[in-house]
């Protein structure tokens, strides 16, 4: 399996620094959530108080890195209206489109199931913080583990197939 060049428009010094951009912004932003299911598992030892600190950090964090996430998919947007006619970047590149598409899966998941499911788990521990019962705000903890868990990694896949579409540019 050969790697393609990234080829896009040399010489454009926009192009470069937009193309340096939707990496640094990828690190961060990526960086920043690719681990939360060690951080989540790690904090299960920690006691409640400190647990739902923990977690609600975690949140605020993730919050941040999501406009790092969306400024990676906006660099990525510019970066193929930016590319020259020649290039292996364009809309009309199988692996551009379905890293795209891929991308708005991804961030589906993120608001309709893992987000979600980490506000209900944050309010139910600063419930038990406050007094009350585990799972007493009506919700069942072990399936929102379970669903976090299952989206993370669904997403970290996701990320890991969109890192290979670009890498070697499949149909390039």
């Amino acid at each position: 399996m050969t790697v393609v060049a990234i080829v896009g428009n040399p010489g454009n010094t926009l192009y470069e620094i937009i193309f340096y951009v939707h990496v640094l912004v990828a690190i961060v932003g990526y960086g920043t959530v690719v681990l939360n299911g060690l951080f989540a598992a790690n904090a299960q030892a920690l006691d409640l108080p400190q647990r739902f600190g923990a977690q609600s950090t975690k949140h605020r964090v993730d919050t941040i890195a999501e406009y790092f996430i969306y400024a990676n998919f906006a660099a990525g947007l510019l970066l193929v209206f930016l590319a020259d006619e020649n290039s292996v970047v364009g809309f009309d590149q199988t692996w551009v489109s379905l890293s795209m598409l891929l991308w708005i899966v991804a961030i589906g998941i993120s608001h309709g199931l893992l987000i979600p499911s980490e506000k209900k788990y944050l309010a139910d521990l600063e419930a038990q913080v406050g007094g009350a019962e585990p799972g007493s705000t009506g919700v069942d903890l072990a399936a929102l583990d379970k669903r976090m868990a299952a989206s993370g990694a669904g997403l970290n896949v996701l990320l890991a197939v969109i890192l290979y579409l670009m890498i070697w540019k499949p149909g390039a």
